[in-house]
């Protein structure tokens, strides 16, 4: 029994007498009771509900009510007992129950003791005593509902149902991660037998990643030397313009490192006809290591040399330090070494190179970029979770356009009626870097910037529609579904200047729908669709496929 007699006998600290009728069930910490002197007999003690008690030992007793806290004389306190503050949501056992039945016996002993003390727990005392008669009833309590053991154990059945099968699950999860990884290990293994080591996730010959780390290394260093050296918020002026770009000099700016001339400077890019001699231009400038060029007087001077964007700068740098990116790089391609990992999908495994394209009219006939199938030796067309054999029936180089052929029919995508405008909304169709992404088609919205492209060419469009590696050959569709362009992707397969060939941000450029028309007039191909074939951009998506390059 829960009742504790105090044996000191300081002196009450100050008088109280609280009496609280309709206790909170189960809201009280506890009942105590105080008696003015020793003697008095348990049934004048007066009570005292409190919601927290302090005691440390000493001759006072500290007790926290509903606003106030009372110091109680030790010798005054004749007991105290303590009340539940909740029932548990789960009773299932007797030795659950158990401890409710001890509060039960120690609240019925307190108010029998201390009868004034019996109307403040008579709420705690009926409702444990309600819980104890519905367990020793045969019920069982769960989530808080007390239910018959028979609809427990039908509760617990589906519960170990779904317990099992969240076990069967984890364990087919952790099978299957661990084939994986087995399958992983096995193929790290096979390569390291080959002589291979892997470098950015590509497995090659210990020689080329020598090489590539090389390269890597001289890059970091080069952007290094580019950010020591360049001018931020720089205020200069033409001295004199040549064919590469332009003698200037630097008025104001600010640079990391200091030591080295800025009188006169060459900045890349101000060609004859857009820059003249006396001009004077704000803007950050990139440094790129130095030009040589002959004085008026005849005698060769070097001076240090910049370009306008910081991109420009490192393509020059690692120009000058035999480390600039491979004319051509490959499209979405597979490495041939890599190929094979599990991780890689398998349509996909031992490819050499990838790019997306478009079924046109109902024969099979299928259209992509020359570009990422003229060096094949062999092509196929993976579309609707198929690998279907491809023929290359022909390909224009001039145009960057190439016609497939599979034996199978297939719906084709809906030509644009005429060329599309400056302004209008575009969507960029494809399948970019597959081997990473995932063979679901990827599409991006963007508008069509310029009529014309590079250097003012008539045949394609800008557009500033997100392009990746891979996404080359797919179909630029307006809002309806239909073709207005071919995506050719990999600007740095494009001069964008003859320095640096550095990648402009947002400028992509595609194919007109009308080189399109010419090139399939040309061999007689029909492309029209059947008069039920209605475009949208959902239907658009489903002529699309994924070109592999063997």
């Amino acid at each position: 029994m829960n009742i504790r007699r105090p044996t000191c006998v300081p002196v009450l600290s100050h008088a109280f007498g609280i009496l609280l009728a309709g206790l909170p069930t189960l809201h009280a910490a506890g009942v105590a009771v105080v008696k003015e002197q020793d003697f008095h007999r348990d049934e004048s003690a007066t009570p005292l509900v409190y919601l927290e008690r302090f005691d440390s030992g000493a001759p006072f007793v500290k007790f926290r009510m509903a606003n106030t806290t009372s110091t109680v004389d030790r010798s005054k306190l004749a007991g105290y007992v303590d009340v539940p503050s909740s029932i548990p949501p789960n009773i299932r056992t007797e030795a659950d129950i158990q401890p409710l039945r001890q509060s039960l016996d120690q609240m019925n002993a307190f108010a029998k003791r201390f009868p004034k003390s019996e109307p403040l727990l008579k709420a705690n005392i009926d409702l444990a005593a309600k819980h104890v008669r519905e367990f020793d009833d045969g019920k069982v309590r769960y989530s808080g509902n007390w239910i018959t053991k028979a609809d427990f154990a039908n509760i617990q059945k589906d519960l170990d149902q779904k317990a099992a099968k969240f076990k069967q699950e984890e364990d087919a999860q952790a099978e299957v991660a661990h084939k994986r990884r087995m399958e992983r290990e096995q193929f790290e293994r096979d390569q390291r037998s080959k002589g291979l080591e892997e470098f950015e996730g590509n497995w090659l010959p210990r020689g080329q990643v020598i090489e590539l780390q090389r390269r890597a290394q001289a890059t970091k260093e080069a952007v290094a030397a580019v950010e020591s050296k360049s001018i931020n918020n720089s205020i200069f002026s033409i001295l004199q313009v040549t064919e590469d770009g332009c003698l200037a000099t630097v008025r104001k700016g600010s640079v990391k490192t200091g030591g080295f001339d800025t009188t006169v400077v060459f900045i890349f890019g101000g060609a004859k006809g857009l820059t003249a001699d006396g001009d004077t231009y704000k803007g950050n400038l990139y440094w790129c290591g130095t030009y040589s060029y002959k004085s008026v007087a005849g005698i060769e001077r070097s001076v240090n040399a910049y370009c306008p964007t910081k991109a420009d700068a490192v393509a020059v740098m690692k120009k000058r330090l035999g480390i600039e990116d491979v004319p051509g790089e490959r499209s979405g391609a597979v490495a041939a070494a890599t190929s094979s990992h599990p991780t890689v999908p398998e349509c996909l495994r031992g490819a050499k190179a990838s790019g997306s394209g478009f079924f046109i009219g109902n024969q099979g006939y299928f259209v992509t970029n020359a570009h990422v199938v003229e060096n094949s030796l062999g092509v196929s067309i993976y579309h609707g979770g198929e690998k279907l054999k491809a023929e290359v029936v022909t390909i224009d180089k001039s145009a960057d356009l190439a016609v497939l052929k599979v034996d199978q029919p297939h719906k084709g995508i809906v030509f644009a009626p005429g060329d599309a405008d400056v302004g209008q909304d575009i969507f960029a169709i494809g399948f970019p870097q597959p081997e990473l992404q995932g063979l679901e088609v990827k599409l991006t919205k963007g508008v069509i910037s310029s009529r014309k492209g590079m250097a003012d060419d008539d045949s394609k469009f800008q557009v500033d529609a997100a392009v990746q590696p891979g996404n080359s050959g797919g179909p630029l569709c307006d809002p309806s579904g239909n073709l207005v362009g071919v995506i050719v992707s990999g600007l740095n397969q494009i001069a964008v200047a003859s320095v640096t060939g550095a990648i402009p941000q947002n400028v992509n450029y595609a194919i007109k729908c009308r080189e399109v028309r010419r090139l399939l007039s040309s061999k007689n191909i029909d492309f029209s669709t059947p008069a039920n074939g209605a475009s949208s951009l959902k239907a658009a998506t489903d002529t699309c496929g994924i070109v592999i390059v063997r």
